[in-house]
This record gives C-alpha cells, sequence and structure tokens, in this order.
C-alpha cells in the first residue's frame, strides 16, 4: 500500500503568513502540506528566509511589520498544535502601549509554566512563567500582549525597573485612556496586586 503523499497548499500556508506579518512556522507549513524536503526546497531557492530554528519569512510578503521581533519571539513559542503559547509582557508590553520611556533590554514574553524549548529564540528573550487568564490578554493579530493593567502589576510585582517609570506609565495609560478605575476594579487581581495598581493610579491622576 501506497504512502499518501500530501500536496503543499499554498492557499492554507498563506492563512499563517498574512496573520503574522509575514512569518511562519515550521509546524504552520507541515499543517499546510509542506514536507521536510519541500520547506527545504523553498529555503535553498530563497522564497523562505530564515529567522531562528523552524521560523521563515516569505520573501514576496509585501510589508515589513513595525515589531518583527516581537513576532519571531511569540512564533518561538509555537506548541504542537502550532499556535503560540507566549504573551508580549512587562517592559515589551509596555513598548507596545507606548506607556512611558522606559525600553528594558530584550523581550519580554510571558509563557505558561509548563512551558520548556530546546533551542533559544533568536531575539534576546527574557521569560517570565505564569498561567495568564484570557481577561489578562489583548490579541493583536500578529502577537498578543498583556493589557495594560496586567502590564503595570506584573511591574509593580516584578520591581525590576524603578517606581518613577511606572508612574509614568500609569500618566500615560490615563492619557491615553487606556486605564480606568473600573478596569482595575474588575481585572482578575490578587489583593496585594489590586491595592499597589490603585495607589499608584491615585498618585498618577492627581498629576494628570
Amino acid at each position: 500500500m501506497h504512502q499518501r503523499v500530501t500536496q503543499p497548499k499554498f492557499d492554507e500556508l498563506m492563512r499563517y503568513i498574512n496573520r503574522y506579518e509575514g512569518f511562519f512556522t515550521s509546524q504552520h507549513a507541515r499543517l499546510s502540506g509542506y514536507s521536510v524536503q519541500n520547506q527545504s526546497y523553498h529555503v535553498k531557492k530563497g522564497d523562505w528566509e530564515r529567522h531562528g530554528r523552524g521560523i521563515f519569512r516569505y520573501k514576496y510578503y509585501p510589508h515589513l511589520g513595525q515589531r518583527q521581533d516581537l513576532i519571531v519571539a511569540t512564533l518561538w513559542t509555537c506548541n504542537r498544535a502550532g499556535t503560540p503559547t507566549g504573551v508580549v509582557s512587562h517592559d515589551s508590553a509596555l513598548v507596545v502601549y507606548k506607556l512611558s520611556t522606559w525600553s528594558g533590554h530584550g523581550i519580554h514574553m510571558t509563557v505558561p509554566e509548563n512551558f520548556r524549548r530546546r533551542s533559544s529564540c533568536s531575539y534576546s528573550a527574557r521569560l517570565h512563567r505564569r498561567d495568564l487568564k484570557e481577561s489578562d490578554i489583548d490579541d493583536l493579530e500578529s502577537f498578543k500582549v498583556t493589557t495594560p493593567v496586567r502590564t503595570i502589576v506584573d511591574l509593580l510585582m516584578s520591581k525590576h525597573i524603578e517606581r518613577i517609570h511606572l508612574i509614568d506609565a500609569m500618566k500615560d495609560a490615563l492619557r491615553q485612556k487606556l486605564i480606568s478605575r473600573h478596569d482595575i476594579k474588575r481585572a482578575c487581581l490578587q489583593p496585594i496586586e489590586q491595592d499597589l495598581i490603585l495607589d499608584l493610579y491615585e498618585r498618577a491622576s492627581h498629576s494628570v
């Protein structure tokens, strides 16, 4: 009995390419019918550009995303089903929302407690382990990011940046109407987390 050969389906692969602004993983390619041999062929031909182990960019995709590093880091966290499990967070989330002038170093991502990877990310990624709730996450299509409330709470709890930057971040969030007292009250926070961010909210709101 002959083994069934799966034919590559470019239209299916394009669904991933469009969602991740030109990027996709080897698992996405396999799910679209591209064998390991097919993948090697397209890399050698130059149609697919490597951006780390098992991550590619379609050379002819017309748009260059502004945060390719965040997309690549997100795809690096994909599970066997081809679904990213990492969420942009902490310092990197501040940058995404344009809160304060703090930029931090490298890429900060929150991954599930049971996250494991043998390979390293092609970008410098600092991982924070936590099982986030859906209410903690904003979906920006090409990657996910923690909500402004969760972002500031995580930074308050981690204590790795100076408080002045978090006050500035809260002021910016209030100006942009990204955080309200109602948002804080309805967020799924521990009592100590809610106390810390409410205190920061009060301090920032008096000077906006």
